[in-house]
């Protein structure tokens, strides 16, 4: 069941570097981590990952998230939205 405050933060945190391995286009590192999500999520961090791939925008507020949600690839950088992967989203 979701806690009211939503996913636990390691979850929130697999959900950031998901949504900035789909926005390098990296496909190995979103199976990696889609593989880790699976077993740690639950329905409703399923929805808030949804959320943020369709509707929050490539760049976030401001550019940069400095949440440091990938400080081993340098930073999280998102760019625009790989197009082979966004048709599959809809």
């Amino acid at each position: 069941m979701t806690d009211p405050g939503g996913p636990p933060p390691e979850v929130r945190l697999l959900i950031e570097r998901i949504v900035s391995a789909v926005r390098k286009g990296d496909d190995t590192r979103v199976q990696i981590l889609l593989c880790r999500f699976a077993h740690e999520a639950d329905m409703g961090a399923a929805f808030m990952l949804r959320q943020r791939l369709l509707h929050d925008p490539p760049d976030g507020p401001g550019g940069e998230t400095g949440d440091g949600a990938d400080d081993e690839d340098g930073g999280m950088r998102p760019g625009r939205f790989p197009p082979h992967l966004a048709e599959h989203l809809k």
